[in-house]
């Protein structure tokens, strides 16, 4: 009799953290972005599934927008290989051929691509491809490891101690911004297009994505010169909205895979110069600049204006007409003497030619 009253029990308390964790999911799927309302259901289907198969973690809060990202890939990815099968039969090969066929084997028919990119084949996919990342990412969903930023202030400590002495000073709160960058593989600190490019290189290189608080460091470092100026709200705003920074996270691997291999100061530096530019000019400088060479032009000019006005009298001139100043002009009218007279007095002149 108490074995089936607790068995009772466990069913029924099974029943509730399932439904908790639906109400959650759609919660969660309903403040996707508008463009991504036709897959919301399937995306709840899914991501019940994912929490009923794995009860030991179940659903956490951001597994949806990986969910939809993934989603994403694999819609826009079918719509172009279908595309390029639809003219895969001309000749000479478009372009959208020659793209379908880099990407995937020559054996690969025609038709088994169209099975590979079925649109009925979305959701399964995209349930897969989901599963396989969570799975990675799995330490830093749960409680005892999300947001460890133990390592991380090693990292930095080795490769950048000044760097990491006044992030120390500030007291910075590392578990906000780990949580909200590692948990979505950066989705949130690059555009669509660099973060699929981070995804690439970065499950093609490190599929157990052991470089993750590698990557986060460069990150760190790649910001060293405003964090170093920054006081503890600045700095926090500064990492908490990376994307605001607009660094690409092309080389973040390589720059993770260079901290892992040489932990030392020289590629400390070079990853923190690697986005260095200089200084944006004070405005009020600029102007005041701008004024002073406005200036000193000014008086080059006059100054050119002057010595060509002394040296005119020795060149020669196009004309025999000789050209004279207003008030010598008004003398050589007004002189009754002959000419070469008027011509002698005018070069004695000491009005400026």
């Amino acid at each position: 009799m108490a074995y089936a009253k607790n068995l009772m029990q466990n069913v029924w308390q099974e029943q509730y953290v399932a439904l908790q964790n639906m109400e959650q999911i759609e919660l969660d799927v309903q403040r996707l972005e508008d463009d991504e309302e036709p897959a919301r259901p399937a995306l709840v289907q899914l991501l019940y599934i994912w929490s009923c198969v794995n009860p030991d973690l179940g659903y956490r809060q951001g597994m949806h927008e990986i969910a939809s990202f993934v989603w994403q890939i694999r819609q826009q990815d079918g719509q172009e290989a279908l595309r390029a099968l639809a003219v895969a039969g001309t000749y000479p090969p478009k372009e959208e051929e020659s793209w379908l066929r880099q990407r995937f084997p020559q054996t690969l028919s025609n038709e088994s691509l169209a099975l590979l990119f079925a649109e009925d084949d979305i959701e399964a996919d995209t349930f897969y491809l989901t599963s396989s990342i969570l799975h990675r990412l799995r330490p830093y969903f749960s409680a005892e490891r999300s947001g460890s930023p133990a390592l991380l202030k090693a990292i930095l400590h080795r490769v950048d101690p000044q760097l990491a002495q006044h992030l120390l000073a500030l007291q910075m709160e590392w578990q906000p911004i780990l949580m909200r960058w590692q948990r979505l593989l950066y989705l949130h600190e690059f555009t669509r297009a660099d973060a699929l490019l981070l995804w690439d290189t970065w499950f093609y290189a490190d599929p157990k994505l052991e470089l993750m608080q590698y990557v986060s460091a460069a990150m760190v470092l790649r910001l060293r010169d405003q964090l170093m100026e920054s006081d503890f709200p600045g700095a926090m705003t500064m990492l908490m909205h990376f994307a605001d920074t607009h660094v690409s996270s092309k080389h973040l691997v390589d720059d993770g895979e260079a901290l892992r291999t040489r932990p030392r100061p020289e590629t400390g530096a070079a990853i923190a110069a690697a986005t260095r530019t200089a200084p944006t000019p004070d405005p009020g400088l600029v102007a005041k600049a701008r004024e002073h060479l406005y200036e000193i032009t000014g008086q080059g000019a006059q100054r050119l204006a002057q010595e060509i006005a002394h040296l005119a009298p020795f060149h020669k001139r196009a004309s025999n007409t000789p050209v004279w100043s207003p008030k010598t002009e008004d003398r050589l009218r007004s002189d009754p003497r002959d000419k070469d007279t008027q011509r002698r007095r005018a070069m004695l002149s000491l009005d400026n030619a």
